[in-house]
């Protein structure tokens, strides 16, 4: 799958600032080399400006970066990337109205840029907690611990989204049918 993401939706929301470093870019563009690699998708990343206020374009592995430069906006390239992906297994990531009004219009499903990012965070996660199970719990007395019991019971397992979720069936449980973009979705969230 192809997806093309509004890069400042996702950190100005993850970091609550205007201004992004540098260095949250790179850590940013690392986690998404990560999950691109894991989940086997191509990642186009969209960024507004670029060094020196110039276009530019990096590779590196499964991600391409791109700067828009001062003259167009992310916005514009990914309206304008549309519908030359057109066709492709694509999803759009994004939370800016005119961008998912176009991908309606074309066809294409897209996701809001927090929930996808919690995708992300949520495979590099379960990556990482699979490396570290190589050996089985182990049990290191008989005794029983009351407070240790509840302690264990009260931890909340994370529900990941299924087709059979009751969500995924009516639209926020209220027995409405789902939106276009919902069905469209459907199919992609088991590939995230």
């Amino acid at each position: 799958m192809i997806i093309i993401i509004d890069a400042y939706n996702i950190l100005k929301y993850f970091y609550h600032d205007e201004y992004i470093t540098e260095k949250q870019r790179f850590q940013f563009i690392q986690q998404l080399i990560k999950y691109g690699k894991k989940r086997g998708h191509e990642l186009i990343v969209v960024f507004d400006g670029g060094p020196y206020g110039l276009p530019d374009r990096i590779t590196k592995k499964s991600v391409t970066v791109i700067y828009t430069g001062a003259q167009e906006r992310a916005d514009d390239y990914i309206i304008r990337s549309l519908k030359k992906y057109k066709g492709y297994d694509l999803l759009i990531v994004s939370t800016d109205r005119e961008i998912t009004e176009r991908a309606e219009k074309y066809n294409i499903a897209y996701i809001d840029a927090h929930l996808f990012y919690r995708f992300v965070r949520t495979a590099l996660a379960i990556s990482d907690e699979q490396g570290k199970k190589n050996e089985p719990a182990l049990k290191l007395h008989k005794e029983s611990d009351p407070t240790i019991d509840e302690l264990m019971e009260s931890v909340e397992v994370p529900k990941y989204l299924h087709k059979e979720d009751e969500d995924f069936k009516e639209a926020g449980g209220r027995g409405k049918k789902l939106s276009k973009n919902e069905r469209r979705l459907m199919s992609v969230v088991e590939k995230l």
